[in-house]
């Protein structure tokens, strides 16, 4: 049994604690101050079961299991035991929308045949159980319509549309960008349990990578949004100049000297 948790939905395992005082204990002894007090801390949660053993059917049989995990809360566990040849897509969504609702944790058990809107169901959990036999098929929409060529035309064009970003969204890095435009357009896909299990190793690998990355683009942005102080500039004292008269001191001219002669 192979077991992959999703890092991008890790959620707690408990609902937040309800913490009670030692004094509003009834024994006298323990609100007497020569004791020390404590703490206890009640923790709880609910797991919902939810087995998936047969085809997916219409939207109004899940009205009650929708209803259900809608009404989970963070901490609780949803879990689904897959054993199903897959179905329909508009029971599916129900299922789907409904886990969109809810904090809880989705996990997945593939206990065998895991194929078509079964697996879909599956790869849309935080965490997945791999049992040695399990099995997977993966293929594009079946479906059918009657009337007017018109509407059939613009039925089948929105189903399909409306099915192909699903898929895309669903079998993202578990299947590559070539593959999934292969089965887009008719190819299935079969995988046994080490398929699955290469898999999802490899899809859970570049998810974390992808979490790293992001983590250290935002702690450089952090980085750059801090201000540094700018440097105080030092201040010259300043200086009075004071200009003084410029004193010439003329030296005295020597008087020429006469001779007389005779």
């Amino acid at each position: 049994m192979k077991y992959f948790t999703n890092p991008n939905k890790l959620k707690s395992k408990y609902n937040k604690p309800i913490y009670k005082r030692s004094d509003d204990d009834e024994d006298d002894d323990s609100k007497s101050d020569k004791f020390l007090g404590y703490f206890t801390q009640t923790q709880s949660s609910t797991c919902l079961t939810i087995p998936i053993d047969e085809g997916v059917r219409e939207p109004s049989y899940y009205r009650h299991a929708a209803q259900a995990i809608a009404n989970t809360t963070e901490g609780d566990i949803i879990e689904f035991d897959i054993a199903s040849p897959g179905g329909r897509l508009d029971g599916l969504l129900v299922l789907l929308t409904a886990m969109e609702r809810t904090e809880a944790t989705k996990v997945a058990h593939i206990n065998s045949d895991c194929h078509s809107a079964a697996s879909m169901l599956a790869l849309s959990c935080d965490q997945i159980y791999v049992s040695p036999y399990a099995s997977m098929l993966v293929h594009h929409l079946s479906y059918g319509s009657a009337g007017k060529a018109a509407d059939v035309r613009a039925y089948v064009n929105h189903v399909h549309d409306t099915g192909e970003k699903l898929f895309r969204e669903t079998y993202e890095l578990f299947l590559t960008e070539e593959e999934i435009d292969k089965v887009l357009g008719g190819f299935e896909l079969w995988c046994n349990s080490e398929d699955i299990v290469r898999r999802l190793t490899l899809k859970y690998e570049a998810l974390e990578k992808m979490e790293a990355d992001l983590q250290e683009l935002e702690n450089e942005s952090k980085d750059e949004n801090i201000i540094e102080p700018e440097p105080k500039s030092k201040v010259e004292p300043e200086v009075e100049c004071h200009t003084w008269p410029t004193i010439l001191h003329e030296e005295p001219v020597p008087k020429k000297r006469t001779s007389k002669r005779n």
